[in-house]
């Protein structure tokens, strides 16, 4: 019993270690534009199929864009992202 305990815990130990690492990858604002943004909006925020991104907070603010990444818009689907990351991308384009 003690063998099969010690192997159990040690198991989940390796396994948290695992799930935290994926996690802390996509909690990263320019990450998560990188790989669900930027085909459309431009590597450098400065458009290409979509509008460019630039100055963003210039025109929307931070609830106009958590709501455009949700729900999307008119050309843009919504949904692309988590609630959690849409608010992550969120923040780090209002600092752009």
């Amino acid at each position: 019993m003690n063998r099969l305990g010690a192997t159990f815990s040690l198991t989940l130990l390796l396994l948290t270690g695992c799930s935290s690492g994926a996690s802390t990858a996509t909690l990263d604002g320019e990450a998560i534009y990188n790989k669900s943004c930027s085909t459309c909006h431009g590597a450098e925020l400065q458009g290409a199929i979509g509008p460019a991104l630039v100055s963003i907070k210039n025109k929307y603010t931070e609830a106009d864009v958590l709501k455009l990444i949700n729900e999307g818009s008119n050309r843009m689907p919504g949904h692309l992202v988590s609630e959690k990351e849409a608010e992550i991308v969120t923040k780090w384009l209002l600092k752009k």
